[in-house]
């Protein structure tokens, strides 16, 4: 039940975000967080809205997305290295966490943090991965799941305007909107002047790091369970698959 509406990211393709693309203090905490290289000074990748559609009661399980990395490290051997590539989330509604009362959760983002870098990432993912798994599984046997936020997991209240930035590499989720009325999020992500995206929009395969989930995933996995496995590390990929991928 989600909806990602990608916008033009020039002034002349879109006027009404300009005025948010080009804010100074926009601009002032992506240069200091990406900073400038001989390649030039960062960019802006994508912009857009993510809508959160409310949850539709008949379903057998509630709209939370599975857990994910919006693209993976740039070297395969843990090497810790600095943001290359960020979001920044602008609620467009006020947004509530999934440790408010049931009727006000309306798809708030979670969030492990430490999971930017490889080393924690393969600390703190295989639980949290193992975990959603075996609700995910439970939900689908009896109709009905819950959405409380896991331990060692973050879930910010947001108000609208807020700005909320984050590594792409980030391991989080949407939860479910478990209001009556669609939840917009305005994001916009970028990236220092050298790198290219091949993972989030350019229909690349999800890779564990050099080796895409194409060459590994299990025969019959479906489109969704597919998500769960994106851009993985090999030593996470052994822990929840069982086997190391090829």
């Amino acid at each position: 039940n989600r909806l990602d509406n990608r916008c033009g990211i020039t002034a002349e393709d879109c006027p009404s975000l300009a005025e948010i693309i080009h804010h100074v203090s926009i601009s002032n905490l992506v240069d200091g967080i990406l900073g400038n290289s001989d390649k030039g000074k960062p960019r802006l990748l994508y912009a857009g809205v993510v809508h959160a559609f409310p949850s539709n009661e008949s379903q057998e399980t509630t709209n939370t997305q599975v857990w994910h990395r919006d693209g993976p490290s740039l070297f395969e051997n843990n090497t810790s290295h600095k943001t290359h590539c960020l979001n920044i989330f602008i609620p467009l509604v006020d947004v509530y966490a999934s440790n408010t009362s049931e009727n006000k959760q309306n798809g708030a983002t979670e969030f492990v943090v430490g999971t930017h870098q490889d080393d924690g990432f393969e600390e703190y993912a295989p639980p949290i991965l193992r975990a959603a798994e075996a609700q995910q599984t439970q939900a689908t046997a009896t109709t009905t799941s819950t959405n409380t936020t896991p331990p060692g997991v973050i879930c910010p209240d947001l108000e609208v305007g807020d700005v909320l930035v984050f590594d792409i590499r980030l391991l989080h989720r949407g939860s479910a909107n478990r209001t009556q009325k669609d939840r917009p999020m305005l994001y916009l992500t970028y990236c220092s002047g050298w790198w290219n995206d091949e993972h989030m929009f350019q229909n690349a395969a999800p890779s564990i790091h050099d080796t895409p989930v194409s060459a590994v995933e299990p025969e019959g996995m479906d489109e969704k369970a597919k998500r769960r496995y994106t851009h993985l590390t090999r030593n996470v990929y052994q822990s929840i698959m069982g086997h190391s991928p090829p």
